[in-house]
């Protein structure tokens, strides 16, 4: 029997009690015990950041480019007798704004080589920064580098910076609970701009087939393919898909996925922030999972399909994919992968999810999981990564159970011996453990596992917490509405380009791990806005040719390091390319490159364009690119750290226009590991359903070398519910 609000908030009422979760107390402190000679003690910890130099870029409240530094901070009082502090603030060289009723204090830009001077003061109680900015950015925002982009403006208390307006997110998953506010733009008008049922839809043509062959099974000698397709015209009409909007998101899956990338959210006692990475972005929803978050190949393509046609109706330039099968086929043949290679094609930026199947029941790190469709070259595969719950990027790491590369689709030879694809996969990472994103009411996950509820959330947005390579995707397709805000002109390959180019080198983790690195969203706009707005358009029209600029007029490659949290993040300044390629130098991203056409498919030595063999004279890579194809052993292994400094040493070879390159990273027909290391050639799909730490929920086993699974057509939402 499915449980009411009430009993739900109860039971995750009874859940924390149990947990023992601490609250710090609140008791009040008397003024004795809040004086500190030194002041340090008074400044809130971004302000002690800023004395001490962990700070150092312009936000909101921090001004580093006047004169001298200056932070715009609150100044509270013991007494309403003003007029010391004031005086001392302007002796200071800092100005003093305002005056407050209902507090004593004032608010006043000071220099920051005079805070702690004002601090000392006996009359000063607490300094805090202006946290108009601060209070309205999430976590994920913060350790993305999203909230880095934008401030909040207080006239329209609504966002400025980059935010997704205008660009059309197609999440294909368990639908979307369109009702929940969080999905609201600012004026309370959902930005869920549609809604199609591919689940619901074939169960309403088995029914008419039903009707009129029901004695004719398998319906021999008809053709029902109009029935669907006729419904998805070219003139972009869909009248039968847009009739199944009823069941919303059961499942809950896509909801929270949707949220992830686009929602807009506060909750809970704390007044947390939830809010997406493109929190003004359009949705727009196609269910191709049931409402127990499984679904059929055949179901997904046609979501695919449908976004595709429907591309121009709703701007649809991304589409997210949180869910994976293992067919054991080759990129080459598996049509799922097939299926995503004809959307980006068409210009739409296609982001996956890897796979929660880094590690085996038994608890073993396991290399080949990446399920499918992310092993195709063409898309944004992405890992996940774990923030623990912090603003700072220097503490996370990958998690255990994030899929590892390389990719282990197979076909046969001639000599019926099987050649594996070995692709570098994932693409990146970003974060994906216990995230907090958008509920549908009632959903099935949160009634079989009642401690995903957020108890206290705002009813009218519920929210819940998951993890998975599932949470992580749509983590990046968010960014990706952003980049494509900021520049429309860009290409899938060359927004999959930037995302890696800009990305952070995790401590520790190889680049079967983490691709080409962590998701630094910041860093990814700043190169998006000094390129070329009509790339596409160049490309389009065969203007454009190999080592043409790509810089816009009077624009310049960025410095190639972010300020994100009060800490310093280098990009790791390498892309993937060419299925099993690494390539570095700021050529990459300042000239044109041919494999950034989105009809040009580049696999290890084989070029197609639009499915067509490319000339042999194609130029694929402009004089002052750098190979890092040097990684010679444990190639699969190889730190993301010592690619960077490799590369940035001059390690590298610088190549000539025209060169093709071997064959790259990785083995011919296997992978190079070290010992010990488990390399999987299929995974079993399970429930993808994480309780605690290492316990797994699974229906099947995960498979080390020499098994493989038989696929049944089936794809699971790619979601833990509880994280690491």
């Amino acid at each position: 029997m499915r449980k009411t609000k009430i009993q739900k908030l109860q039971a995750a009422a009874l859940i924390a009690a149990f947990c023992m979760f601490v609250i710090p107390g609140g008791s009040l402190q008397v003024r004795a015990q809040t004086t500190s000679s030194s002041g340090m003690t008074k400044l809130s910890k971004p302000l002690q950041q800023v004395v001490l130099g962990q700070i150092t870029d312009s936000n909101s409240w921090y001004e580093a480019n006047a004169t001298q530094p200056f932070v715009q901070v609150l100044v509270q009082t013991y007494s309403s007798d003003l007029a010391g502090v004031r005086q001392a603030i302007k002796a200071a060289g800092g100005t003093v704004w305002t005056r407050y009723y209902s507090i004593n204090g004032v608010d006043a830009w000071i220099p920051v080589a005079r805070l702690l001077e004002i601090a000392q003061r006996s009359d000063v109680e607490r300094m805090t920064p202006n946290y108009l900015t601060q209070q309205t950015e999430s976590k994920l925002e913060k350790a993305t580098g999203a909230a880095a982009t934008r401030v909040l403006d207080a006239l329209t208390n609504d966002y400025v910076g980059p935010d997704g307006s205008g660009i059309g997110i197609a999440v294909l998953d368990s639908g979307i609970m369109a009702g929940n506010k969080g999905f609201n733009d600012a004026n309370g008008v959902s930005r869920v701009k549609a809604q199609t049922d591919i689940v619901q839809l074939n169960t309403a043509l088995r029914a008419f087939k039903n009707s009129q062959y029901r004695d004719r099974i398998p319906y021999a000698g008809k053709d029902f393919a109009d029935l669907y397709y006729g419904a998805i015209s070219s003139a972009g009409v869909s009248p039968i898909l847009r009739n199944w909007q009823a069941n919303g998101d059961v499942y809950g899956h896509g909801t929270f996925v949707a949220g992830v990338a686009a929602g807009r959210g506060k909750g809970g006692s704390d007044s947390s922030d939830f809010t997406g990475i493109a929190p003004n972005s359009n949705i727009v929803s196609v269910k191709v999972l049931d409402d127990g978050g499984v679904g059929q190949v055949t179901d997904v393509i046609k979501g695919i399909d449908w976004a595709i046609l429907h591309r121009s109706e709703y701007n649809i330039r991304v589409i997210n994919l949180s869910l994976g099968g293992s067919s054991g086929e080759s990129y080459l043949t598996d049509p799922l992968c097939r299926s995503v290679r004809k959307a980006v094609s068409e210009g739409i930026t296609v982001v996956v999810s890897a796979g929660n199947y880094g590690k085996n029941e038994a608890g073993q790190e396991v290399y080949g999981t990446i399920t499918s469709p992310g092993n195709d070259p063409t898309v944004i595969t992405v890992g996940s990564a774990n923030t623990f719950e912090t603003d700072g990027r220097v503490d996370d790491r990958v998690t255990s159970f994030s899929s590892r590369g390389p990719t282990r689709g197979f076909y046969l030879n001639s000599s019926g011996a099987k050649v594996y694809d070995n692709l570098l996969k994932p693409d990146i990472v970003a974060p994906g453990n216990k995230i907090v994103s958008m509920e549908s009411d009632g959903n099935e996950l949160v009634e079989k596992y009642a401690a995903l509820e957020i108890a206290d959330a705002d009813v009218a947005a519920p929210v819940m917490r998951m993890s998975g390579t599932s949470v992580s995707a749509p983590v990046v397709s968010g960014a990706v509405a952003l980049l494509l805000e900021k520049n429309p002109g860009l290409t899938p390959a060359l927004v999959k380009a930037i995302l890696q180019y800009s990305a952070q080198q995790i401590t520790g983790a190889n680049v079967s791990q983490q691709g080409a690195g962590l998701l630094n969203i910041r860093g990814a706009i700043r190169l998006a806005e000094v390129l070329r707005t009509d790339v596409s358009t160049a490309i389009a029209n065969g203007t454009i040719r190999t080592g043409d600029s790509m810089l816009a007029p009077g624009k310049s490659l960025p410095y190639s390091y972010d300020s994100l949290n009060g800490q310093t993040v280098y990009w790791g300044k390498y892309v993937f390319a060419g299925g099993n390629h690494i390539l570095g130098g700021s050529s990459l991203l300042s000239k044109y490159q041919a494999f950034y056409n989105p009809k040009m498919l580049w696999v290890k030595k084989k070029v197609l364009i639009n499915g067509v063999n490319a000339p042999t004279n194609t130029v694929l890579i402009s004089t002052g690119v750098i190979s890092g194809d040097f990684v010679a052993d444990k190639k699969a292994l190889t730190l993301g750290n010592d690619i960077r400094s490799r590369l940035n040493s001059g390690q590298g070879v610088m190549l000539a226009d025209g060169v093709m390159l071997a064959d790259g990273v990785m083995l011919a027909d296997g992978v190079m590991l070290a010992d010990g290391v488990m390399l999987a050639d299929g995974v079993m799909l399970a429930d993808g359903v994480m309780l605690a730490d290492g316990v797994m929920l699974a229906d099947g086993v995960m498979f080390a070398d020499g098994y493989s699974t038989w696929w049944q057509g089936v794809l699971r939402s790619e979601a833990f519910l509880a994280g690491e």
